[in-house]
């Protein structure tokens, strides 16, 4: 049998040439290092994202626009707090809340701040970031007519002063905006009252009841029961012609804006300062160009007061009165007048006139304040 003769076997094929060696100069290990670096702090922002605490809530009876503000829960946020509020007027909660669920007490003013700190019977402390006088939220058409019967009154400064005394006298004789000689403005057949809250729940028309019985004992101090019982008579009516009054400053300042369109239907309103140029700052929209702040005279500058009950409720207490940021945007953006920079200086970069000095008066004694409420709105 024949053979085949065999193919013969190919060589192999060249094995391909190694890979290059990596250099292993400076930018080698330049980029070594920064892969280090990378990895090393996504492994720990990973970490601090995982391991970052929840804010603690702070409960606060009261409540205050700011705490709405995303700005100031930012700045909350990063000293761990969250704040959730309650819509209560400053006496209410100083007689009939029930404090046990809350953590700290807003009170707008150190009159109500004891009025609490007497129903706690104990002194706790008490911290006092920012200030607001009390104003007068009105427009220019109604100003004028003010000014023709000798409440209202342009300083040199620009600033509107609404005098108290002349204001009572309207309020006894029982004037009505129709009866104000040339007027053709605002011939309502309302009486002339200043639109007030509630003053058995609202601080700011208590404060104004300081204000009216200072300027009817004499520009003196009610310094006791005689004279509180001696002014009540002028002061009551103040109150008792609105009709139904409203529990919040917020609430009355709300229905002076609703009702700009009205007649107005509130030609003017007892608001705190920082309600008129926070509504300028935050919500200029909301505001027209003939809305007019004037302050009382005499006047009172009731500072908020924050009353902690427990720790998370200290902790922000104390932010509130020394974190710059906090600060500057209460002032800057709540119109508060704070315990560090230049009021008016920062109000008229928002374009506000705002009073640099005030006649300002102290209120009765506690004890005092409360027999002329309870005496004006019977509970």
């Amino acid at each position: 049998m024949a053979v085949r003769n065999a193919r013969p076997r190919q060589p192999a094929p060249p094995l391909p040439p190694p890979p290059p060696v990596a250099p292993s100069g400076p930018r080698h290990v330049g980029l070594i290092f920064l892969a280090v670096l990378v990895l090393a702090a996504t492994v720990i922002v990973g970490a601090v994202l995982v391991s970052r605490p929840e804010p603690a809530t702070v409960r606060i009876a009261g409540s205050l626009g700011m705490f709405n503000d995303p700005e100031v829960r930012r700045v909350l946020a990063g000293h761990g707090l969250r704040v959730e509020q309650t819509e209560f007027g400053t006496r209410q909660i100083a007689e009939n809340v029930d404090l046990s669920q809350y953590d700290i007490v807003v009170s707008a003013s150190t009159v109500a701040a004891e009025h609490l700190e007497s129903r706690l019977g104990r002194r706790t402390a008490r911290y006092s970031p920012f200030a607001s006088p009390m104003a007068v939220a009105s427009y220019t058409r109604i100003v004028e007519l003010l000014r023709r019967v000798g409440v209202a009154e342009l300083q040199p400064d620009g600033t509107w002063v609404f005098d108290v005394s002349a204001y009572l006298r309207l309020v006894a004789a029982k004037t009505r905006w129709s009866q104000i000689s040339g007027n053709t403005t605002y011939p309502n057949p309302n009486r002339v009252l200043l639109a007030t809250t509630n003053p058995a729940y609202s601080n700011s028309a208590e404060m104004f009841v300081a204000i009216a019985s200072h300027v009817l004992n004499g520009g003196e101090v009610i310094a006791d029961e005689a004279a509180a019982d001696r002014v009540l008579p002028q002061i009551a009516p103040c109150f008792a012609a609105q009709g139904n009054l409203p529990v919040k400053t917020a609430d009355l300042f709300r229905e002076f804006l609703v009702g700009r369109d009205l007649g107005p239907a509130v030609p003017m309103a007892l608001v705190y300062e920082n309600d008129f140029t926070a509504g300028r700052i935050t919500d200029p929209g909301a505001m027209t160009n003939d809305m007019v702040l004037l302050y009382p005279r005499p006047n009172i500058l009731p500072a908020h007061v924050f009353t902690p009950l427990t720790p998370v409720g200290e902790k922000l207490g104390r932010l509130l009165n020394s974190d710059p940021d906090l600060q500057r945007m209460a002032r800057n953006r709540w119109g508060y007048r704070t315990n560090t920079g230049d009021y008016p200086a920062d109000m008229a970069q928002h374009g506000l006139t705002v009073a640099r000095t005030l006649t300002t008066v102290n209120p009765p004694k506690g004890h005092l304040l409360e027999r002329l409420v309870d005496a004006i709105v019977p509970r």
